[in-house]
């Protein structure tokens, strides 16, 4: 009898663990952090991320604008390299101008065993290799993958970063900032009638633009001018006799010199070369459409198109943006 009462006290003991540990894990399980990336793969945390590496320049912007960079821990190598990033960077966060803030490699040739060193319970990224994104999974480290080519993009990419780093209050905030400020640039212009613009991309590509369905394709429906382009081909390649039947009104680069329009000997009957209506995108930092600064590029490309409002006033509207994008302490350390 003594026997039986033993086994009956341990049967129960282990049935009372097994439930406790089950409910334990429910528990953890039902507040874990989820989101989904853009490869479709699930991206769980059990608290927010407290050591971050991020290779992916538009969501190291992000990781700024949510306010988290007391948890970054690695970047990009390519940032050092990148002048105009590097410069802008190094205002608002001192281990980027003193070069401390750990670089273990970029997408294409990331070193493990450093990232591993950092210890990071996070890695951001757009183009790690699957091999390397398995490895580090292996390794217990949450690997979340963005492509930030769409605005739509953005604003999942903003809202899962609150998400995995606990900042969801300030992601919503900054989301919703944006989405109020795009629909006032998009009311300026609601009674015009479009002009024709043409967007070029950098070193030399005059001959290269953008279609309906890219980052750049969308800030110029938002700043309220017509594209040339007219399918959705992110990056379609054309010749200057198209250029020329396009005819554009207005025409927009990346870092490049408007003379290689202005001198082009095939391009002088269109309408923007003819009236020097060529504008530069510069500094890039500050107009990259692959985050929230899509703001600054729409506000520039429309008033390059319209003159709604006065240098003096663009400039003060860029500078108010930034410090609504990254905090007023921040914003007012970048400089043009």
């Amino acid at each position: 009898m003594m026997e039986m009462k033993l086994i009956l006290n341990l049967l129960f003991a282990v049935i009372l663990l097994s439930a406790c540990g089950q409910k334990d894990t429910q528990a953890t399980h039902s507040a874990a952090i989820s989101v989904t990336d853009a490869k479709g793969n699930a991206v769980q945390l059990n608290q927010p991320a407290q050591r971050v590496v991020v290779l992916f320049e538009p969501l190291l912007d992000a990781v700024y604008m949510l306010q988290s960079e007391d948890a970054l821990v690695g970047i990009s190598s390519k940032l050092y390299l990148n002048e105009d990033t590097f410069h802008q960077l190094r205002l608002i966060d001192d281990r980027v101008n003193n070069k401390t803030l750990a670089t273990p490699g970029d997408e294409e040739s990331l070193n493990i065993e450093s990232v591993v060193a950092l210890n990071p319970d996070l890695v951001v990224g757009y183009n790690i290799p699957e091999s390397v994104v398995s490895s580090l999974q292996d390794m217990g480290i949450a690997v979340y993958i963005g492509r930030s080519e769409t605005y739509a993009d953005t604003e999942k990419e903003i809202q899962d970063l609150g998400k995995l780093l606990g900042k969801e209050k300030r992601s919503q905030e900054l989301l919703d900032f944006a989405k109020e400020e795009f629909k006032k640039l998009q009311n300026n212009t609601k009674n015009i009638t479009p002009k024709k613009a043409y967007f070029s991309w950098a070193n030399g590509r005059i001959f290269t633009t953008v279609g309906t369905g890219s980052m750049m394709g969308q800030c110029l429906e938002f700043a309220g001018v017509k594209n040339v382009v007219a399918s959705k081909i992110d990056v379609p390649n054309i010749n200057p006799e198209t250029l020329v039947s396009w005819n554009p009104d207005v025409i927009y680069m990346w870092n490049d010199s408007p003379e290689l329009f202005y001198k082009h000997p095939q391009l002088q009957a269109v309408q923007a070369v003819k009236n020097r209506q060529a504008y530069n995108l510069l500094p890039m930092f500050f107009y990259n459409p692959h985050t929230l600064k899509a703001l600054l590029t729409t506000l520039r490309i429309q008033n390059w198109a319209y003159q709604l409002k006065t240098e003096e006033e663009v400039k003060q509207m860029e500078q108010s943006y930034l410090q609504k994008l990254y905090g007023k302490e921040k914003g007012e350390k970048f400089h043009f």
